[in-house]
């Protein structure tokens, strides 16, 4: 079922409103869905959370949440300041990805979606600023 939401995500974040919570120690995407077989609606909210810096380098830690429930979580490293000769071998690059390479993918897309979606409302002037007289 998690590789079906995953999927899913990858094919509809393009067309889909997505909403955004930034703090300083995390971002969550929003999602709101509705399942074509049953007409059931459920949202997904996609979070990273930097997980703090160690000697080694740093860790995000990726999370999915559908209505509310988490259904995946996995922990990345993300900056590495002495990289192992296992990242750099080319038998890492052919595996498929993992769920923490699949997750960051969906929030990079989410990133780019919400960025047009910005673009496309400051286009049509929909934004409005807390300042205006």
């Amino acid at each position: 079922m998690q590789l079906d939401y995953l999927t899913l995500l990858e094919h509809t974040i393009p067309y889909t409103y997505v909403s955004v919570l930034n703090t300083p120690e995390s971002t969550e995407y929003y999602i709101d869905l509705t399942d074509p077989d049953d007409e059931e609606e459920f949202s997904i909210v996609l979070s990273c959370q930097y997980a703090g810096a160690s000697v080694g380098g740093m860790n995000a830690m990726y999370t999915m949440y559908v209505n509310g429930n988490i259904a995946m979580q996995a922990t990345k490293r993300i900056l590495n300041y002495a990289p192992t000769a296992k990242q750099n071998s080319l038998h890492q690059s052919r595996k498929s990805p993992s769920h923490a390479d699949r997750l960051e993918n969906l929030i990079r897309l989410c990133s780019a979606k919400v960025i047009s979606q910005e673009i496309e409302a400051r286009k049509n002037h929909m934004i409005k600023s807390a300042f205006i007289n």
